[in-house]
Protein backbone atom coordinates (compact mmCIF):
# COMPACT_ATOMS: atom_id res chain seq x y z
CA UNK A 1 0.00 0.00 0.00
CA UNK A 2 2.85 2.46 0.78
CA UNK A 3 4.92 1.80 -2.31
CA UNK A 4 1.27 2.74 -4.66
CA UNK A 5 1.15 6.01 -2.67
CA UNK A 6 4.38 7.03 -3.00
CA UNK A 7 4.22 6.07 -6.65
CA UNK A 8 1.11 7.69 -7.07
CA UNK A 9 2.36 10.76 -5.32
CA UNK A 10 5.65 10.68 -7.64
CA UNK A 11 3.41 10.21 -10.51
CA UNK A 12 1.46 13.68 -8.89
CA UNK A 13 4.59 15.74 -8.65
CA UNK A 14 5.54 14.39 -12.59
CA UNK A 15 2.12 15.51 -13.84
CA UNK A 16 2.66 19.10 -11.68
CA UNK A 17 5.73 19.83 -12.81
CA UNK A 18 5.15 19.08 -16.54
CA UNK A 19 2.14 21.30 -16.56
CA UNK A 20 4.00 24.06 -14.74
CA UNK A 21 6.60 23.88 -17.79
CA UNK A 22 4.29 23.46 -19.84
CA UNK A 23 2.41 26.95 -19.19
CA UNK A 24 5.73 28.46 -18.17
CA UNK A 25 6.64 27.82 -21.89
CA UNK A 26 3.21 28.72 -23.19
CA UNK A 27 3.61 32.03 -21.28
CA UNK A 28 7.21 32.51 -22.76
CA UNK A 29 5.97 31.75 -25.82
CA UNK A 30 2.59 34.29 -25.69
CA UNK A 31 5.07 37.03 -24.44
CA UNK A 32 6.45 39.90 -27.08
CA UNK A 33 10.15 39.32 -27.83
CA UNK A 34 12.51 41.62 -25.99
CA UNK A 35 14.70 44.26 -27.22
CA UNK A 36 17.24 45.72 -24.77
CA UNK A 37 18.65 49.13 -25.64
CA UNK A 38 21.68 50.30 -24.52
CA UNK A 39 22.46 53.80 -23.29
CA UNK A 40 25.23 55.51 -25.57
CA UNK A 41 25.09 59.17 -24.80
CA UNK A 42 23.14 62.30 -23.63
CA UNK A 43 22.70 65.48 -25.11
CA UNK A 44 19.93 68.28 -25.08
CA UNK A 45 16.88 66.02 -27.00
CA UNK A 46 17.54 63.07 -24.33
CA UNK A 47 19.29 60.38 -23.84
CA UNK A 48 20.58 57.94 -27.13
CA UNK A 49 20.01 54.45 -27.19
CA UNK A 50 21.44 51.77 -28.73
CA UNK A 51 19.49 48.43 -29.99
CA UNK A 52 21.02 45.43 -31.60
CA UNK A 53 18.24 43.73 -34.10
CA UNK A 54 17.68 42.35 -37.23
CA UNK A 55 18.16 45.00 -39.93
CA UNK A 56 14.99 46.74 -40.48
CA UNK A 57 15.20 46.90 -44.68
CA UNK A 58 13.52 49.56 -46.63
CA UNK A 59 11.26 52.13 -45.83
CA UNK A 60 11.21 54.57 -43.00
CA UNK A 61 10.39 52.82 -39.38
CA UNK A 62 8.88 54.17 -36.31
CA UNK A 63 8.92 52.81 -32.92
CA UNK A 64 5.78 53.19 -30.56
CA UNK A 65 6.06 53.36 -26.73
CA UNK A 66 3.46 52.41 -25.06
CA UNK A 67 0.96 52.47 -27.66
CA UNK A 68 -2.28 54.34 -26.12
CA UNK A 69 -3.08 58.15 -25.32
CA UNK A 70 0.49 58.60 -24.33
CA UNK A 71 2.54 57.15 -26.72
CA UNK A 72 5.72 58.27 -27.52
CA UNK A 73 6.67 57.87 -31.32
CA UNK A 74 10.30 57.53 -32.28
CA UNK A 75 11.88 58.02 -36.13
CA UNK A 76 14.22 55.67 -36.39
CA UNK A 77 17.18 56.23 -38.64
CA UNK A 78 18.93 53.39 -41.10
CA UNK A 79 20.42 50.67 -39.24
CA UNK A 80 23.76 50.19 -39.62
CA UNK A 81 24.10 46.09 -39.51
CA UNK A 82 22.20 44.90 -36.55
CA UNK A 83 22.63 48.06 -34.65
CA UNK A 84 20.15 50.77 -34.69
CA UNK A 85 20.58 53.80 -32.89
CA UNK A 86 17.99 56.56 -31.63
CA UNK A 87 17.93 59.57 -29.06
CA UNK A 88 15.14 62.07 -27.90
CA UNK A 89 13.79 59.25 -25.34
CA UNK A 90 13.78 59.78 -21.48
CA UNK A 91 12.87 56.53 -20.54
CA UNK A 92 13.93 53.80 -18.32
CA UNK A 93 12.49 50.42 -17.22
CA UNK A 94 10.19 47.81 -19.02
CA UNK A 95 7.87 49.32 -22.17
CA UNK A 96 5.61 47.87 -24.28
CA UNK A 97 6.59 49.08 -28.05
CA UNK A 98 5.28 48.66 -31.24
CA UNK A 99 7.76 48.57 -34.22
CA UNK A 100 6.05 49.35 -37.95
CA UNK A 101 6.40 51.10 -41.09
CA UNK A 102 5.47 54.60 -42.04
CA UNK A 103 3.53 53.86 -44.59
CA UNK A 104 1.97 50.79 -44.10
CA UNK A 105 -0.44 48.85 -41.38
CA UNK A 106 2.15 45.95 -40.79
CA UNK A 107 3.65 45.94 -37.51
CA UNK A 108 5.52 43.52 -34.74
CA UNK A 109 5.46 43.81 -30.88
CA UNK A 110 8.00 43.80 -28.71
CA UNK A 111 9.30 44.67 -25.02
CA UNK A 112 11.81 47.35 -25.04
CA UNK A 113 14.08 47.56 -22.02
CA UNK A 114 16.07 50.25 -21.47
CA UNK A 115 19.07 49.39 -19.84
CA UNK A 116 20.72 51.93 -16.79
CA UNK A 117 24.23 50.90 -17.84
CA UNK A 118 26.50 50.05 -20.86
CA UNK A 119 27.93 46.47 -20.95
CA UNK A 120 31.19 47.66 -19.87
CA UNK A 121 29.65 49.96 -17.16
CA UNK A 122 28.72 46.91 -15.75
CA UNK A 123 32.31 45.40 -16.00
CA UNK A 124 33.10 48.40 -14.53
CA UNK A 125 30.81 48.60 -11.79
CA UNK A 126 30.93 44.99 -10.92
CA UNK A 127 34.99 45.34 -10.80
CA UNK A 128 34.75 48.88 -8.62
CA UNK A 129 32.03 47.13 -6.25
CA UNK A 130 34.37 44.02 -5.54
CA UNK A 131 37.83 46.07 -5.20
CA UNK A 132 35.30 47.95 -2.52
CA UNK A 133 34.34 45.22 -0.35
CA UNK A 134 38.00 43.57 -0.49
CA UNK A 135 39.25 47.26 1.14
CA UNK A 136 36.31 47.30 3.47
CA UNK A 137 37.64 44.16 4.67
CA UNK A 138 41.02 45.06 4.52
CA UNK A 139 40.63 48.14 5.95
CA UNK A 140 39.37 46.41 9.57
CA UNK A 141 41.95 43.90 9.64
CA UNK A 142 44.42 46.66 9.38
CA UNK A 143 44.55 46.74 13.24
CA UNK A 144 46.93 44.16 13.29
CA UNK A 145 49.75 44.06 10.43
CA UNK A 146 52.40 42.05 11.77
CA UNK A 147 54.26 38.83 11.24
CA UNK A 148 56.78 36.31 12.42
CA UNK A 149 58.68 35.40 15.04
CA UNK A 150 59.83 39.22 15.54
CA UNK A 151 56.52 40.75 14.94
CA UNK A 152 57.48 42.85 12.09
CA UNK A 153 55.28 45.08 10.48
CA UNK A 154 54.10 43.91 6.80
CA UNK A 155 52.13 45.06 4.27
CA UNK A 156 48.22 44.68 4.84
CA UNK A 157 48.15 42.65 1.13
CA UNK A 158 51.11 40.16 3.03
CA UNK A 159 48.93 39.98 6.25
CA UNK A 160 46.47 38.41 3.88
CA UNK A 161 48.62 35.96 2.70
CA UNK A 162 51.54 34.94 4.51
CA UNK A 163 51.18 31.68 6.92
CA UNK A 164 52.27 32.65 10.03
CA UNK A 165 53.82 29.90 11.31
CA UNK A 166 56.53 29.50 8.19
CA UNK A 167 56.58 33.13 8.19
CA UNK A 168 55.77 32.10 4.34
CA UNK A 169 53.65 33.03 1.61
CA UNK A 170 50.56 30.57 1.85
CA UNK A 171 49.20 28.31 -1.30
CA UNK A 172 46.49 27.55 0.33
CA UNK A 173 45.41 31.19 1.25
CA UNK A 174 45.98 32.41 -1.99
CA UNK A 175 43.69 29.93 -3.91
CA UNK A 176 41.01 30.44 -1.58
CA UNK A 177 40.87 34.46 -1.97
CA UNK A 178 41.42 33.95 -5.82
CA UNK A 179 37.93 31.98 -5.83
CA UNK A 180 36.68 34.31 -3.38
CA UNK A 181 36.79 37.42 -5.37
CA UNK A 182 36.44 35.29 -8.87
CA UNK A 183 32.81 34.61 -7.24
CA UNK A 184 31.83 37.53 -5.66
CA UNK A 185 32.70 39.65 -8.88
CA UNK A 186 30.10 37.03 -10.91
CA UNK A 187 27.84 37.10 -8.60
CA UNK A 188 27.84 41.11 -8.73
CA UNK A 189 28.26 40.89 -12.34
CA UNK A 190 25.45 38.63 -12.54
CA UNK A 191 22.93 41.26 -10.00
CA UNK A 192 24.09 44.46 -12.15
CA UNK A 193 23.07 42.57 -15.33
CA UNK A 194 19.51 41.61 -13.93
CA UNK A 195 18.99 44.58 -12.20
CA UNK A 196 20.49 47.46 -14.11
CA UNK A 197 20.22 45.61 -17.73
CA UNK A 198 17.36 43.57 -17.91
CA UNK A 199 15.19 45.63 -15.26
CA UNK A 200 14.51 42.47 -13.30
CA UNK A 201 14.17 42.93 -9.47
CA UNK A 202 14.91 39.81 -8.05
CA UNK A 203 17.47 38.34 -6.37
CA UNK A 204 19.41 36.42 -8.91
CA UNK A 205 20.09 31.94 -8.00
CA UNK A 206 23.19 30.59 -8.34
CA UNK A 207 23.48 27.00 -9.61
CA UNK A 208 24.35 23.85 -7.27
CA UNK A 209 27.59 23.78 -8.47
CA UNK A 210 28.70 27.47 -9.60
CA UNK A 211 31.55 29.22 -7.49
CA UNK A 212 30.19 30.16 -4.35
CA UNK A 213 28.36 27.32 -3.34
CA UNK A 214 29.37 24.54 -1.44
CA UNK A 215 30.01 21.90 -4.30
CA UNK A 216 31.44 24.64 -6.47
CA UNK A 217 35.37 25.40 -7.13
CA UNK A 218 35.11 28.26 -4.22
CA UNK A 219 33.67 25.51 -1.74
CA UNK A 220 36.27 22.93 -2.89
CA UNK A 221 39.10 25.83 -1.99
CA UNK A 222 37.31 26.62 1.05
CA UNK A 223 37.62 22.50 1.78
CA UNK A 224 41.24 22.32 0.44
CA UNK A 225 42.42 25.41 3.10
CA UNK A 226 40.64 23.64 5.79
CA UNK A 227 42.25 20.39 5.19
CA UNK A 228 45.81 22.07 4.75
CA UNK A 229 45.61 23.81 7.80
CA UNK A 230 44.78 20.69 9.71
CA UNK A 231 47.81 18.39 8.00
CA UNK A 232 50.10 21.49 9.20
CA UNK A 233 48.81 21.05 12.36
CA UNK A 234 49.30 17.35 12.90
CA UNK A 235 52.17 16.81 10.76
CA UNK A 236 54.18 20.45 11.31
CA UNK A 237 53.85 22.33 7.88
CA UNK A 238 56.35 23.00 5.03
CA UNK A 239 59.56 24.83 5.96
CA UNK A 240 60.28 28.39 6.26
CA UNK A 241 62.55 28.76 3.64
CA UNK A 242 64.15 32.50 3.55
CA UNK A 243 64.35 34.92 6.34
CA UNK A 244 61.22 37.06 4.59
CA UNK A 245 58.40 35.93 2.63
CA UNK A 246 58.42 35.69 -0.82
CA UNK A 247 56.54 34.57 -3.69
CA UNK A 248 58.58 32.16 -4.83
CA UNK A 249 56.95 30.07 -1.68
CA UNK A 250 53.75 30.10 -3.38
CA UNK A 251 55.76 26.78 -5.53
CA UNK A 252 58.17 26.57 -3.22
CA UNK A 253 58.67 24.16 0.54
CA UNK A 254 61.48 25.47 2.53
CA UNK A 255 63.08 27.27 -0.33
CA UNK A 256 63.06 23.36 -2.44
CA UNK A 257 60.65 23.49 -5.54
CA UNK A 258 57.90 21.31 -5.45
CA UNK A 259 55.92 20.14 -8.25
CA UNK A 260 52.25 18.99 -6.59
CA UNK A 261 52.57 23.17 -5.37
CA UNK A 262 53.49 24.11 -9.40
CA UNK A 263 50.40 22.33 -10.54
CA UNK A 264 47.64 23.46 -8.08
CA UNK A 265 48.71 26.98 -8.74
CA UNK A 266 48.81 26.94 -12.14
CA UNK A 267 45.58 24.97 -12.27
CA UNK A 268 43.87 27.49 -9.77
CA UNK A 269 44.78 30.14 -12.20
CA UNK A 270 43.46 28.76 -15.46
CA UNK A 271 40.24 28.01 -13.65
CA UNK A 272 39.84 31.42 -12.31
CA UNK A 273 40.62 33.41 -15.62
CA UNK A 274 38.71 30.98 -17.53
CA UNK A 275 35.77 31.41 -15.47
CA UNK A 276 36.27 35.12 -15.53
CA UNK A 277 36.29 35.44 -19.02
CA UNK A 278 33.26 33.38 -19.46
CA UNK A 279 31.40 35.05 -16.98
CA UNK A 280 32.26 38.70 -18.24
CA UNK A 281 31.66 36.97 -22.18
CA UNK A 282 27.97 36.75 -22.22
CA UNK A 283 26.29 39.83 -23.01
CA UNK A 284 24.46 41.28 -19.43
CA UNK A 285 21.20 41.36 -21.77
CA UNK A 286 21.27 37.55 -21.90
CA UNK A 287 22.52 36.36 -18.65
CA UNK A 288 20.33 34.93 -16.31
CA UNK A 289 22.87 32.63 -14.29
CA UNK A 290 26.44 32.14 -13.54
CA UNK A 291 28.53 29.96 -15.93
CA UNK A 292 27.75 25.91 -14.53
CA UNK A 293 30.96 24.11 -13.63
CA UNK A 294 31.40 21.22 -15.70
CA UNK A 295 31.71 17.94 -13.48
CA UNK A 296 34.67 17.17 -15.37
CA UNK A 297 36.01 19.89 -14.28
CA UNK A 298 35.48 19.46 -11.06
CA UNK A 299 36.91 16.07 -11.08
CA UNK A 300 40.22 17.52 -12.40
CA UNK A 301 40.08 20.50 -9.95
CA UNK A 302 40.06 17.88 -7.00
CA UNK A 303 42.71 16.07 -8.29
CA UNK A 304 44.79 19.16 -7.99
CA UNK A 305 43.88 19.47 -4.60
CA UNK A 306 44.26 16.05 -3.43
CA UNK A 307 48.13 16.23 -5.42
CA UNK A 308 48.71 19.48 -3.80
CA UNK A 309 47.90 17.77 -0.11
CA UNK A 310 49.16 14.53 -0.28
CA UNK A 311 52.67 16.27 -1.85
CA UNK A 312 52.48 18.05 2.38
CA UNK A 313 51.96 14.58 3.95
CA UNK A 314 54.55 12.60 2.00
CA UNK A 315 56.79 15.29 2.44
CA UNK A 316 56.95 15.94 6.36
CA UNK A 317 57.44 18.99 8.19
CA UNK A 318 60.16 21.72 7.31
CA UNK A 319 62.39 23.27 9.23
CA UNK A 320 61.24 26.35 11.37
CA UNK A 321 63.17 28.85 13.15
CA UNK A 322 61.25 30.66 16.03
CA UNK A 323 63.28 32.72 17.85
CA UNK A 324 67.48 32.68 18.36
CA UNK A 325 69.51 34.30 21.01
CA UNK A 326 73.60 34.77 20.47
CA UNK A 327 75.48 36.10 23.07
CA UNK A 328 79.21 36.14 22.86
CA UNK A 329 80.73 33.70 25.15
CA UNK A 330 81.93 35.58 28.76
CA UNK A 331 86.04 36.36 28.08
CA UNK A 332 86.18 34.65 24.39
CA UNK A 333 84.88 36.57 21.75
CA UNK A 334 85.86 34.28 19.47
CA UNK A 335 82.69 32.10 20.33
CA UNK A 336 79.75 32.83 19.87
CA UNK A 337 76.90 30.61 21.83
CA UNK A 338 73.17 30.02 19.75
CA UNK A 339 70.55 29.33 21.79
CA UNK A 340 67.92 28.49 18.79
CA UNK A 341 64.09 27.54 19.22
CA UNK A 342 61.79 26.22 16.31
CA UNK A 343 60.50 22.94 15.15
CA UNK A 344 61.23 19.54 12.72
CA UNK A 345 65.39 21.19 13.42
CA UNK A 346 67.29 18.13 11.84
CA UNK A 347 70.09 16.79 13.94
CA UNK A 348 72.15 14.34 11.58
CA UNK A 349 72.89 15.41 8.53
CA UNK A 350 72.34 19.20 8.83
CA UNK A 351 73.92 21.94 6.81
CA UNK A 352 74.51 25.76 8.20
CA UNK A 353 75.35 28.38 6.94
CA UNK A 354 76.18 32.12 8.14
CA UNK A 355 76.02 35.61 5.87
CA UNK A 356 76.89 39.19 7.38
CA UNK A 357 73.60 41.21 7.29
CA UNK A 358 74.33 44.95 6.50
CA UNK A 359 71.34 47.20 7.85
CA UNK A 360 69.64 49.47 5.61
CA UNK A 361 71.34 53.14 6.06
CA UNK A 362 68.66 55.29 8.53
CA UNK A 363 68.58 58.06 5.66
CA UNK A 364 67.46 55.31 3.30
CA UNK A 365 63.76 55.25 1.78
CA UNK A 366 61.25 53.22 3.98
CA UNK A 367 61.40 49.84 2.69
CA UNK A 368 64.77 49.97 1.80
CA UNK A 369 65.88 45.83 2.23
CA UNK A 370 69.20 45.02 4.08
CA UNK A 371 72.47 44.21 2.41
CA UNK A 372 73.03 40.07 2.77
CA UNK A 373 76.85 38.82 1.98
CA UNK A 374 77.58 35.61 0.43
CA UNK A 375 76.58 32.89 2.62
CA UNK A 376 78.99 30.90 4.50
CA UNK A 377 78.70 27.01 5.39
CA UNK A 378 80.00 26.42 9.28
CA UNK A 379 80.88 23.84 11.56
CA UNK A 380 78.76 24.92 14.95
CA UNK A 381 79.70 22.87 18.06
CA UNK A 382 77.27 21.16 20.01
CA UNK A 383 76.33 22.54 23.08
CA UNK A 384 74.52 20.68 26.50
CA UNK A 385 71.17 21.74 26.78
CA UNK A 386 69.67 21.08 22.98
CA UNK A 387 66.06 19.38 22.95
CA UNK A 388 65.42 16.36 20.63
CA UNK A 389 62.50 13.87 20.04
CA UNK A 390 63.54 10.90 20.22
CA UNK A 391 61.18 9.50 17.73
CA UNK A 392 61.26 11.93 14.73
CA UNK A 393 65.08 13.05 15.72
CA UNK A 394 64.31 16.38 14.89
CA UNK A 395 65.08 19.31 17.63
CA UNK A 396 63.02 21.86 19.19
CA UNK A 397 65.62 23.28 20.67
CA UNK A 398 68.95 23.93 20.16
CA UNK A 399 72.29 24.70 21.55
CA UNK A 400 75.00 25.52 19.48
CA UNK A 401 78.81 27.56 19.42
CA UNK A 402 79.99 28.85 16.67
CA UNK A 403 83.41 30.08 15.88
CA UNK A 404 83.77 33.89 15.00
CA UNK A 405 84.82 33.74 10.92
CA UNK A 406 88.38 34.02 9.78
CA UNK A 407 87.79 37.63 7.46
CA UNK A 408 86.34 38.59 11.20
CA UNK A 409 88.38 37.43 13.96
CA UNK A 410 85.83 38.35 16.71
CA UNK A 411 82.02 39.04 17.40
CA UNK A 412 81.40 42.25 17.66
CA UNK A 413 77.92 43.24 19.62
CA UNK A 414 75.22 44.97 17.64
CA UNK A 415 76.31 43.14 14.52
CA UNK A 416 73.64 41.38 12.56
CA UNK A 417 74.29 37.91 10.74
CA UNK A 418 71.51 35.86 8.66
CA UNK A 419 72.04 31.86 9.82
CA UNK A 420 70.54 29.03 8.10
CA UNK A 421 69.53 25.64 8.57
CA UNK A 422 69.12 22.97 5.78
CA UNK A 423 67.59 20.09 6.52
CA UNK A 424 69.22 16.09 4.76
CA UNK A 425 65.61 16.73 2.26
CA UNK A 426 67.18 19.91 1.08
CA UNK A 427 64.12 22.21 3.08
CA UNK A 428 65.57 25.14 5.01
CA UNK A 429 64.95 27.72 7.77
CA UNK A 430 66.59 30.96 7.89
CA UNK A 431 66.71 33.17 10.21
CA UNK A 432 68.39 36.78 11.47
CA UNK A 433 69.83 37.79 14.45
CA UNK A 434 71.46 40.49 15.95
CA UNK A 435 74.79 39.70 18.40
CA UNK A 436 74.49 40.33 21.97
Amino acid sequence: MRRIIVLALALVGLVTVGAVRTADAADAAAKPTELHAYPVASDKAGRAYRIRMKALGAGEHILILDPGPSQIVIDLPPSKGNVVEFSGVAAVGRHDAILKLKSGAAAQSYTLVFARLTRSGVVAWSAALTLALLLGVVTLAGVRRTTGPRLQRISLLRAFLIDPDSNSYSLSKVQLYLWLVASMFGYIYLSLSRYCVQQVLEWPDLQDNAPGMLLGPAGLAVGTTVLSTGVRRLMGGKGAGDAEPRLADLVSSGGVVAPERVQFLLWTLVAVVSYVGLTVAVDPVALASLPVTPHNLMTVSALSAGGYLAGQIARGPGPKIVSLKAVIAPGNSAQLDLEIDGSALATRGAAFYLAPVAPAAPTAPAGTPSTVGNAEPVQPQWRPGSVIDVGSGFATHLSLSLAAPAAVGAWIAGNTWRFSIVNPDGERATFDFKVV
